[in-house]
């Protein structure tokens, strides 16, 4: 999945549906230039979940974050939770 040049997450280009064998979830904010938990970067998530709909994408998620306690992959979990269940159209 790579953004179009110049347009950062607003216009997404994906290949063609039978490519994509997993997604990898990570987040960054552009400002100070760090890698951050699921939904406090520039991600532009409800545009992710779009694009992925329209491809009818039915695929594995899956995390490329630190390792925590039980606390921190509760937590991780419940923003995957959000992520999923985004609207997509």
């Amino acid at each position: 999945m790579r953004a179009q040049k110049g347009r950062g997450w607003q216009a997404l280009h994906l290949p063609a549906p039978a490519r994509i064998v997993r997604i990898h979830l990570k987040d960054f904010k552009r400002k100070g230039y760090q890698w951050t938990n699921l939904l406090e970067g520039d991600v532009n998530w409800p545009q992710v979940r779009k694009a992925l709909a329209e491809i009818s994408y039915q695929g594995h998620l899956t995390t490329e974050l630190r390792a925590g306690d039980e606390a921190y992959l509760t937590d991780l979990a419940k923003r995957i939770d959000k992520i999923i269940a985004m609207p997509s159209a």
